[in-house]
C-alpha cells in the first residue's frame, strides 16, 4: 500500500485534511484508550441525492400554486392551501429521512482502526487488516480493501471492504487515510516484534523474587538452587500430580 509515511504521530495529526470535524463521530463506539485522529460526516446531498432532489420540483410547484392562489384570491383557497400543505408534508418525508440518516452517519480514523457509523450499526477494521485504500473513480467514495479471511473464495475476498460514501474532500481524505493505515500498521508490527524479542529473551529465564534479577535456569544447581546474584534460595512450585 503506497502513500506518504509520516515521521511521527504528531506529524500525522498536523496533516489532517480540512474536512476534519471534531466531535462528528459518536464517542460511545470507541474503545477505552482509543484516540481519534480524523472524523467527519458525509456530505448530505451526496449521501442521499435521490431522496432530496426528486421531491423538490413537486414541492416548489405546489408552493407556487399556493402563492398564485393567494395572490389571485381564488375561491376555496383555504381548502386548497390545506391540501397543498398535506401533499408538501408527504413529499418532505423522504427529505426528512435523508437528513435523519445523514445526522447519524459519521466516519473516523483512530490510532487503532478505521470506523464507519450508520445509525446504530458500526463497521470497523484494525489497520493490520487494511490491505489498500482507494478512491472510487468519479465519485466521493473511499473503499478500504480488507485482508481476506482464511478460507475465503476470491469472489468473497473482493467483497470484503469497508466503505465511506459521500466523503467531503474525498481525494485528500483517501490519501490521508492511506498514510494513517501505513503508519499505524508499521507501528503495530514494531510493537509486536518488540514483544516477540522480549518473550524470546525470557526463554529459560526466571526472575528472583528477592533481588529482581534475571536468572538463567541452565546455570542453577539442582541440588541447591540459589540466585547467583543475591544467593537467595529459589523456590519452585511442586509438580502437579
Amino acid at each position: 500500500m503506497a502513500g506518504y509515511l509520516p515521521a511521527s504521530e504528531a506529524d500525522l495529526y498536523r496533516s489532517r485534511p480540512g474536512s476534519n470535524r471534531p466531535g462528528a463521530f459518536p464517542p460511545t463506539s470507541l474503545l477505552g484508550a482509543e484516540k481519534v485522529i480524523y472524523e467527519a460526516r458525509p456530505r448530505l446531498l451526496a449521501l442521499h441525492p435521490i431522496l432530496i432532489i426528486a421531491p423538490m420540483p413537486f414541492i416548489l410547484l405546489l408552493l407556487l400554486v399556493g402563492i398564485v392562489g393567494v395572490a389571485e384570491g381564488l375561491p376555496g383557497i383555504a381548502f386548497a392551501l390545506g391540501a397543498i400543505g398535506f401533499f408538501v408534508f408527504l413529499l418532505l418525508i423522504p427529505v426528512l429521512y435523508a437528513v435523519y440518516s445523514w445526522n447519524r452517519s459519521a466516519y473516523a480514523l483512530t490510532d487503532q482502526r478505521v470506523l464507519a457509523a450508520h445509525g446504530d450499526s458500526y463497521d470497523s477494521a484494525p489497520y493490520d487488516q487494511v490491505e489498500n485504500v482507494a478512491l472510487a473513480p468519479g465519485s466521493s467514495k473511499i473503499v478500504f480493501q480488507l485482508v481476506p479471511l482464511p478460507g475465503m473464495l476470491p469472489a468473497q475476498a473482493r467483497k470484503r471492504v469497508l466503505v465511506w460514501a459521500a466523503v467531503p474532500g474525498a481525494p485528500g481524505v483517501a490519501a490521508y487515510a492511506k498514510s494513517a493505515a501505513r503508519f499505524y500498521s508499521l507501528r503495530l508490527r514494531q510493537r509486536q516484534l518488540r514483544q516477540d524479542l522480549v518473550a524470546s529473551s525470557m526463554v529459560h529465564r526466571i526472575v528472583c523474587e528477592y533481588c529482581g534479577g534475571l536468572i538463567d535456569v541452565t546455570t542453577i544447581s539442582s541440588d541447591s538452587p540459589k540466585c547467583p546474584r543475591c544467593s537467595a534460595p529459589i523456590r519452585v512450585a511442586p509438580i502437579l500430580q
